[in-house]
């Protein structure tokens, strides 16, 4: 099994599921299970002037043509200059309507902040996500607008986050009886507003200085109690080493560390870092 394969199941170890996949419910008479579109209405904000530390209140209705069940719906708002922001939003089963509640950040940039799109998705097939978007089009702009707000009293973070390094730790649990084990890696990230997210990539070796391309993509989920950035997972009897820890905040400013040029050149800057001290071997 190629380690793209590994990584979905590395996923589904720390998550805690048996099953990552959620087959998407189509409606009767959909002929293209391929095709995903959803339609935005009743877009309302209770108040489209906000402070730092006050709650925007949005909510929206959204349906999708030819599926019966979404499974997440985020809102993205663009600033009048270089920033942006997805909010995730929650179903409510009463009401119908998707909503969100979301606390202002003083690093968010004061002026106009548009509701550009909505993305709603269905979950994941054998495919991979299946994802529509309702903002591409011009008519769409009009019935976004509705979700328009301003920001006033704040200083826009454009910051990135700091990885501590001299935190970065990591400990083994060896599983005897199937070879290989758990590893836990921890980190302490910190930032001016709210980390989005912490990803280690974990590279298998063949030898002590003999790469693979193959590794292991884990979200490192925050321990409240410890104040580190936490991830777990199985690997099964090998040589591993860090090959890249990247942390983003909800602005998109991140920082990216990697021990070579990333395989896949997605044009984001990195920095060079020697992980060789982390190197963990399990030879059971």
């Amino acid at each position: 099994m190629k380690k793209i394969g590994k990584i979905i199941l590395l996923f589904a170890v720390v998550l805690g599921f048996m099953k990552l996949s959620v087959q998407p419910v189509l409606a009767s008479g959909n002929k293209n299970p391929k095709e995903l579109t959803i339609n935005i209405t009743d877009i309302k904000v209770k108040n489209a002037k906000l402070k730092t530390g006050n709650k925007l209140s949005l909510s929206m209705r959204v349906k999708g043509n030819g599926y019966t069940a979404i499974k997440t719906v985020s809102a993205r708002y663009h600033s009048s200059r270089a920033q942006s922001l997805n909010i995730p939003l929650k179903y409510n089963t009463k009401s119908g309507l998707w909503s969100s509640s979301f606390k202002i950040p003083k690093g968010m940039q004061s002026g106009l902040w548009k509701l550009v799109s909505v993305a709603a998705n269905v979950g994941l097939d054998e495919d991979g996500d299946l994802e529509a978007q309702f903002g591409r089009k011009k008519a769409a702009k009009q019935i976004l607008s509705k979700g328009n707000i301003r920001i006033s009293g704040t200083r826009a973070d454009y910051t990135r986050p700091k990885i501590d390094f001299k935190s970065l730790s990591y400990s083994k649990k060896v599983t005897e009886s199937r070879g290989g084990g758990y590893l836990t890696y921890r980190v302490k990230v910190t930032d001016k507003s709210p980390i989005k997210s912490v990803v280690i990539e974990i590279a298998e070796m063949e030898a002590v200085g003999e790469y693979y391309d193959d590794y292991y993509r884990l979200e490192m989920k925050y321990n409240k109690k410890k104040g580190y950035f936490e991830s777990t997972a199985w690997y099964p009897k090998g040589i591993y080493h860090i090959s890249s820890i990247r942390a983003e905040d909800i602005f998109g400013n991140y920082e990216y560390y990697c021990n070579k040029a990333p395989e896949f050149d997605n044009m984001e800057t990195y920095k060079k870092k020697d992980f060789s001290k982390y190197i963990l071997e399990f030879n059971k």
